[in-house]
């Protein structure tokens, strides 16, 4: 919602699959392919907003829990919780 360019389906399908080919580094997709795009709300605060957005789009590795079999976030990513996002200094200044 903070980037109009990305409010179109199409938009957001394409986002994706540069941000998987930046490998989901934010940084990186914004001076390649995200270069140019405006994002008042996200640049605001010393890109506050850039860096939360960057910390939650992480490419997040997967574990197996033993006892369900089930693939589950985890590894070496560590996106934040919605409580710790809230407190992000995009929230709070």
């Amino acid at each position: 919602m903070a980037v109009p360019a990305l409010r179109e389906e199409a938009s957001l399908v394409e986002f994706n699959q540069q941000l998987a080919e930046a490998g989901y580094e934010l940084s990186a997709w914004k001076a390649g392919a995200g270069k140019g795009v405006a994002a008042e709300v996200l640049d605001a605060n010393d890109g506050a907003g850039w860096d939360l957005a960057a910390r939650m789009l992480g490419k997040p590795t997967f574990e197996y829990r033993e006892s369900s079999g089930r693939k589950v976030p985890g590894g070496d990513v560590a996106r934040p919780t919605a409580e710790e996002a809230l407190k992000h200094p995009f929230f709070t200044k």
